[in-house]
């Protein structure tokens, strides 16, 4: 997650699954991400918002609270 500067290891993850249809045009599946600790998803939700101006990937980060 280098485009919102945000630091994430493989020991910061403790699920990750993939959802939903894959795009035929490129293969791609939306990801769920569960973090070990609130902190890392904390500071990737706030900052969400440079996302809209980088040009890297398309990432969409939402808050799932159930």
């Amino acid at each position: 997650m280098e485009s919102i500067d945000v630091s994430v290891v493989k020991n910061d993850i403790e699920a990750a699954h993939r959802i939903g249809k894959s795009n035929t045009m490129a293969k791609l599946k939306k990801t769920i991400v569960r973090f070990v600790n609130r902190k890392n998803c904390y500071q990737a939700l706030t900052k969400k918002k440079n996302l809209r101006n980088s040009s890297g990937p398309k990432i969409f980060i939402s808050e799932n609270l159930t």
